[in-house]
């Protein structure tokens, strides 16, 4: 018999190991905003003092909120303008970055003549 490929996995991508290989570089995989905007995002963790779990007095753990990034104010925008694309994390900070360039109003000094 021939070598022939089915269509159906003619245009699957072949599996890659996620060990890195020496010699090479690791390359981040595109991913998704709700991916990017996950690492922004504030988080809820256990309150854990002198290595414990705070328990309150319904007996659930306390927890306290750790800070998101700075850039999660630009979230909306990315929403907006780029929510079906995938990049990689540093795309996407990228994109961040140009549009912290972009004058936010007419009167903005930087708005050019």
């Amino acid at each position: 018999m021939g070598e022939t490929v089915s269509p159906s996995t003619a245009d699957r991508p072949v599996a890659q190991s996620s060990a890195p290989v020496v010699g090479q570089t690791a390359v981040e995989p595109p991913v998704p905003l709700s991916v990017f905007a996950t690492s922004l995002r504030p988080r809820v963790v256990p309150l854990v003092r002198n290595g414990r779990t705070v328990v309150g007095r319904s007996g659930r753990p306390a927890v306290q909120v750790l800070p998101g990034h700075e850039d999660e104010v630009w979230l909306r925008l990315l929403r907006i303008n780029h929510a079906s694309e995938k990049h990689t994390l540093a795309e996407w900070s990228a994109l961040i970055d140009q549009y912290r360039e972009q004058p936010a109003h007419p009167a903005d000094p930087r708005m050019t003549q």
